[in-house]
């Protein structure tokens, strides 16, 4: 139940190590998806960020970069675009060291954020948008 997500997120996180392997990252993720569902961006961020910190995330650069993902996905949502931009960047940084070819992908067309036609043209995205190009004609064959 997502409604309950975000308090058992942080009692699992304030257990610590005595909590059952997994569960905290699980209710958090799950807390952070209801909290962007409702327009929580700041509660989202925050739980993100404590993701972010937890050892099985520091561990593995998989699950890392789709948390990424999802830290600049909240702060665009809530307006915070250049941060929102620097955490997509080190997404696809990330993504494209792994060869994560839709974490990449995603991580590109967020780095370009909300702005429509930015003045003057912003090279380093059109680059990393050309870069991520293949990555959707793999996704759509796959």
């Amino acid at each position: 139940n997502t409604q309950y997500a975000d308090r058992l997120a942080h009692h699992f996180f304030c257990a610590g190590d005595s909590c059952p392997s997994g569960k905290v990252l699980q209710y958090t993720l799950v807390a952070s998806a209801h909290a962007q569902s409702t327009g929580a961006f700041d509660s989202a961020i925050e739980l993100l960020h404590r993701a972010l910190s937890l050892p099985e995330v520091a561990s593995n650069e998989r699950i890392r970069v789709t948390i990424l993902n999802e830290l600049g996905s909240a702060l665009l949502g809530s307006g915070q675009w250049q941060e929102s931009r620097q955490v997509y960047l080190r997404a696809a940084t990330l993504a494209r060291r792994l060869r994560s070819w839709p974490e990449f992908a995603r991580a590109a067309v967020g780095a370009k954020g909300m702005i429509l036609a930015p003045a003057p043209p912003d090279r380093a995205i059109i680059d990393l948008l050309l870069e991520a190009h293949p990555c959707f004609h793999r996704r759509l064959r796959s």
